[in-house]
């Protein structure tokens, strides 16, 4: 009972003393020195006072004094103590990189002379450099360390204080020198550190008693554990920087082999997809960012996880849910399209458009044969689609993306027809480049139509020569209007806008002109003007000067409306030129940006006697939407309506069919042919939903068929 009350006492006293000091604060005003000295004297004194009750001949008795020592410590032990000591062995390494910068070769360029030594004013001491006082303030330390070791209080007291102190440390080494620097290696300079500097560390603050050292702790104890906890560490810092990486592809390679070294020792897969999966819904599945945009990192997605992950796993699982936005958005197809036919939009893909080989296959190293060969992750879905997901290349993946290579090469068609109908240009080499690529990829049946159609404007470059030519043989005088025509074989070109363009009557003899001509040279085939395509090339001329401005046939003729009289009502024009008041007014808007129509109210035009500023500064062949697409955007709705003749044959021969038989004998029966596009099950319900508004189909029990009497 005395013993124990001995005990009791030295505690409570130690305690005491603790928060006197505490509660006075006067622990925060001492320097490192102060404070090392202050906790080696309070510690002292409790051991000495212990010292006759602990250390006795008899070695049982010294076990159990030692471990109710122990247990009344513990007990009694405030909260704040632990934490002090770790503050306490926070600046023990302070100090101890102050003395041994040599340790730390990560630190050279910026040493703790930068940080630690202050115009000739140590820090780490708070001392003039002549009088510098670490390496006293070290042994003080290692005699801090070797009282704990006597009261045998590592366990609970030292060991947490400096292995906090050890992690915190490699925490702050690690967001200070590696965030943001992705384009060089810093996983290998950081272990250097961890390994030269940080478990030196660590070993002086455990070796004040090597005895104790050998039974109860080795630097080789946790020299695996300080090396796991600086991969883990690493590993998060990079993953919460993984979508800045991916920007930075592949400039961030560095960045990607030390993540994969991390990811591959912590076994973070998990968490890596589900970040990632996160970053991707914040910051680019939404419609405030431009599906180019998302196709580019997309792109530097796949080429990123790849290198993380070359079973592509990873990537299948992060990207399912990207597949699934695009899939949803209207121009995802185009840009798609844009993306692998033109070098300066978006990502880059001509190179892998052209060593890529026809199957489309991706060579990862896990899908080697022989001793090679690597199973997949536990992670990974057995399924045949995802093999062939996860092996696909680049290209392939995106023209999955809704998952039917028709659809791609229908799209793919209509996006030629509109360059080339847009640009005007008889030079079709760069897009003739693309064909024959793509047609190494998809074959050549699938884009016969396409070859057609750059055979029509090489045909047309060499006709409209022949007609120019005769014409100026047979006319002295040089026209003034330079007529240039595209002849195109319909049967192979998507489906013309209808829009009503009447042309001035010089242009129109210019037309019939040229279909003479192309009567002679073609056996009497004729030509059908499609008068809304083209573009036409304008002088305007006013007070202050000339400008030149490419444009639409149907800009062109509304300006030349003018030239009849200066001031028009929005009525008046509609009238004169047979044109809806909406087109119209989206017609003039081009020339009022530009300057050269003014409008004034009561929908008001008159023609400006100078260029007034201008709204719009690209004097652009195209002002709107409307005008730039050479195609109907109904052309799907028109397909669709081409196949209810054969939806009408089924349902007239079989009664009634869900709507998945439908779509399946549509796509079977109703897009065999080239200048079909696959419509997806979606359009498909949409369709037959406005039959049914329209009276003439019924939906009973998840099945369509004709009313009575139908």
């Amino acid at each position: 009972m005395n013993e124990w009350s001995l005990a009791e006492g030295c505690i409570d006293n130690f305690i005491q003393s603790f928060k006197e000091k505490k509660n006075k604060g006067t622990l925060t005003d001492f320097s490192t020195e102060e404070k090392c000295n202050f906790y080696l004297r309070l510690l002292t004194q409790l051991y000495e006072g212990l010292k006759m009750w602990i250390e006795t001949n008899n070695k049982f008795n010294y076990e159990k004094n030692l471990h109710t020592f122990e247990a009344i410590f513990l007990l009694k032990m405030p909260m704040s103590l632990g934490e002090d000591i770790s503050a306490l062995y926070e600046s023990s390494f302070e100090v101890y990189c102050s003395s041994n910068k040599k340790l730390f070769p990560v630190n050279e360029e910026a040493s703790f002379d930068e940080e630690n030594l202050d115009n000739g004013f140590c820090i780490a001491c708070n001392q003039d450099t002549g009088c510098c006082r670490c390496k006293h303030v070290l042994t003080l330390y290692s005699s801090i360390t070797k009282v704990l070791y006597k009261l045998r209080l590592y366990e609970h007291i030292l060991f947490p204080a400096i292995i906090n102190v050890a992690h915190n440390q490699l925490s702050k080494f690690i967001e200070k020198h590696c965030k943001g620097q992705y384009f060089e290696l810093w996983l290998e300079r950081v272990l250097e550190w961890t390994e030269q500097g940080l478990l030196n560390w660590l070993q002086f603050c455990t070796c004040s008693d090597s005895e104790s050292l050998n039974e109860y702790f080795t630097i080789e104890d946790w020299k695996p554990k300080m090396i796991f906890f600086v991969h883990k560490v690493f590993a998060e810092l990079r993953i919460s920087e993984l979508f800045e990486i991916i920007v930075e592809y592949p400039d961030s390679l560095p960045a990607i082999n030390d993540l994969k070294n991390c990811i591959y020792i912590t076994q973070t897969r998990q968490y890596l997809t589900e970040s990632l999966k996160k970053a991707f819904e914040n910051r680019l599945l939404h419609p405030a960012v431009n599906t180019d945009d998302i196709l580019t990192q997309y792109v530097s997605t796949i080429r990123t996880l790849r290198e993380l992950d070359p079973a592509g796993v990873i990537l299948e699982n992060v990207c399912a849910p990207l597949r699934e936005y695009l899939r949803n958005r209207e121009d995802t197809i185009k840009c798609i399209i844009t993306c692998i036919t033109d070098e300066e939009s978006g990502p880059d893909l001509v190179e892998e458009l052209i060593s890529s080989d026809v199957g489309g296959e991706y060579n990862s190293d896990h899908e080697s044969d022989g001793e090679d060969w690597v199973p997949d992750p536990i992670d990974a879905k057995t399924d045949l689609s995802s093999r062939k997901q996860r092996t696909a290349d680049i290209i392939n993946i995106l023209v999955n993306v809704y998952g039917s290579q028709d659809m791609f090469v229908s799209q793919y068609r209509i996006l030629l027809a509109d360059r080339i109908l847009t640009n005007f240009n008889y030079s079709v080499s760069n897009e003739r480049r693309y064909l024959e690529l793509l047609k190494r990829r998809f074959g050549e049946n699938h884009l016969h139509f396409c070859d057609i159609m750059l055979k029509d404007i090489q045909d047309s470059q060499r006709i409209n020569r022949l007609i120019k030519d005769d014409a100026s043989k047979q006319c002295a005088i040089e026209q003034q209007i330079d007529f240039n025509a595209f002849i195109l074989s319909s049967t192979f070109w998507p489906t013309f806008s209808d829009e009503s363009v009447d042309p001035p009557e010089e242009v129109k003899s210019l037309m019939t002109n040229y279909t003479e001509s192309f009567k002679q040279l073609k056996g009497m085939r004729t030509l059908d003007w499609i008068n809304n395509l083209g573009s036409v090339e304008l002088e305007v001329e006013l007070q202050d000067g000339v400008k030149n401005f490419n444009v639409t046939p149907a800009q062109a003729t509304l300006l030349l409306t003018f030239q009849k009289k200066d001031e028009w009502t929005l009525s008046e024009l509609s009238r004169e030129t047979s044109v809806n008041k909406t087109s119209l007014r989206n017609r003039i808007s081009f020339w009022v940006g530009q300057g050269v129509i003014v409008e004034k109210p009561n929908d008001v035009y008159v023609t400006a006697s100078c260029f007034q500023s201008q709204n719009q500064k690209d004097t652009t062949l195209y002002d709107s939407e409307e005008e730039n697409v050479a195609f109907s955007q109904n052309q799907k709705e028109e397909e669709l309506h081409v196949y209810w003749s054969y939806v009408v044959g089924m349902l007239t021969n079989i009664g009634s069919l869900p709507l998945e038989r439908i779509h399946s004998m549509l796509k079977m029966f109703a897009t065999h042919g080239e200048s079909s596009s696959h419509c997806s099950l979606e359009e498909v319900k949409a369709f037959l939903c406005s039959k049914i508004n329209d009276g003439e189909l019924t939906y009973v029990g998840g099945m369509y068929k004709l009313p009575k009497g139908a």
